[in-house]
């Protein structure tokens, strides 16, 4: 279960990457059908610079929200709940600021996080695991 700042993170990105998620231009370019892609739109990566801003302290806030949350919380099946929606939002934390830097970087950016996971977990954030593309 995602977090919101989760789900900001992804519509974020998809406004941003000229080429949609990831699945898609990941098959471009391991087709060599890399001349089909289209191009960063400088006013969109603005926007999203902003939107990465302004996410990374909605996703601190969100993972405090969610910290006290299980701290108060005696139901074990929210707990669960709970659990997923603070390991997304943490992790989007980290999402959001990698963003920041690769937004200028790169031409399309990882929209999942489950994908954005695997790319960290890898070692190499700008290499899309193939394992990863996989819904």
């Amino acid at each position: 279960m995602a977090s919101l700042s989760s789900y900001l993170m992804q519509q974020t990105t998809l406004f941003r990457n000229p080429n949609g998620p990831e699945s898609h231009w990941a098959s471009l370019i391991s087709e060599c059908k890399s001349n089909q892609l289209k191009p960063l739109s400088i006013p969109r990566a603005i926007v999203a610079e902003v939107g990465y801003g302004l996410i990374i302290p909605f996703s601190i806030f969100e993972t405090i929200f969610h910290r006290l949350a299980k701290v108060f919380s005696s139901d074990a099946h929210r707990q669960k709940e709970i659990d997923a929606k603070l390991l997304s939002s943490s992790f989007a934390i980290k999402w959001a600021f990698a963003n920041v830097f690769m937004n200028v970087l790169c031409n399309d950016l990882i929209t999942r996080e489950h994908v954005a996971r695997d790319c960290a977990n890898s070692g190499n954030i700008f290499r899309v695991p193939s394992s990863a593309l996989i819904p």
